[in-house]
């Protein structure tokens, strides 16, 4: 699959429609290494053209590939550039990525500023940023209600055909076993379970493990955590700590585990913990 990735950008001159084709089916693939190659052709193909047209958009891509591996001073400088872009061409601004980024980061005032620019009905895409964003915010507040009903808004979009999300169910699966519903957490692992068997890739692995990690009862569960780390120590987590309500800067870092589990596995997770990597 990472071939058809590769091969779907096209010649060393491609188009920037096969790039953007390319970088979302990375996206879908969860193959961070391929979207990381692939946004950065496409963002030195438009800028070896003199593309200002497309070049807003390219970095944009570019920006989500940084975003997941935790490079957050990156991603900001280049939706900032792709934003000067935007106005320099007095076309409209699509903050569905600046959401994200701030989701991740835990921004809840730049968020909500964001979010009054996309007005009461959104535009269609961008609602689906929003709403996994959301998600994303509000599991890292330790609102985990909220964060479930904006996770299943989100997959409900994806489900009829968005491809707008990339985290999604590793969200909602935080959300819904947190919340105390675990039919939802159950599905949503499932697909994360299906997708990292189709392409094992670290990424989509990583998500898998994490999942089971949440969903397992017993005092063992953070061996899933440390498998977690260990096969993605640079990829971005879903895991904050309620105490800050912030995402690492790089790495991995695990939540507190809920009291309804085994009384030693959070000493445990705590160990596990001491073995992820920061920046």
């Amino acid at each position: 699959m990472t071939k058809t990735c590769r091969s779907a950008a096209g010649p060393a001159d491609p188009s920037p429609w096969r790039m953007n084709l390319a970088c979302q089916l990375a996206i879908d693939l969860r193959d961070d290494a391929v979207l990381h190659e692939v946004s950065d052709r496409e963002v030195a193909s438009a800028r070896s053209q003199g593309a200002l047209s497309t070049l807003s958009q390219a970095l944009r891509y570019q920006a989500i590939s940084r975003i997941v591996k935790r490079s957050l001073a990156e991603a900001t400088e280049l939706l900032t550039e792709a934003r000067t872009l935007d106005e320099a061409a007095r076309a409209m601004h699509v903050v569905g990525v600046d959401l994200l980024l701030v989701a991740f980061r835990g921004d809840v005032h730049h968020y909500r500023e964001l979010r009054s620019t996309l007005g009461v009905d959104g535009r269609p895409n961008e609602t689906v940023c929003e709403q996994f964003a959301r998600a994303v915010l509000r599991n890292g507040l330790g609102n985990y209600e909220a964060a479930l009903q904006a996770a299943l808004l989100s997959q409900s979009r994806h489900q009829a055909g968005s491809y707008l999300v990339w985290t999604l169910y590793a969200e909602l699966v935080e959300a819904a076993v947190r919340a105390g519903r675990p039919e939802e957490a159950a599905h949503a692992a499932d697909v994360l379970k299906q997708l990292a068997k189709a392409h094992p890739v670290p990424w989509a692995m990583a998500q898998w493990l994490q999942a089971r990690a949440l969903l397992d009862r017993s005092e063992d569960c953070d061996v899933l955590y440390r498998e977690a780390i260990a096969t993605a120590p640079g990829l971005a987590s879903t895991s904050t700590t309620p105490a800050s309500g912030s995402r690492t800067a790089n790495g991995w870092k695990i939540r507190a585990v809920p009291r309804r589990r085994a009384p030693n596995c959070r000493p445990r997770t705590r160990c596990a913990l001491r073995h992820a990597t920061y920046r």
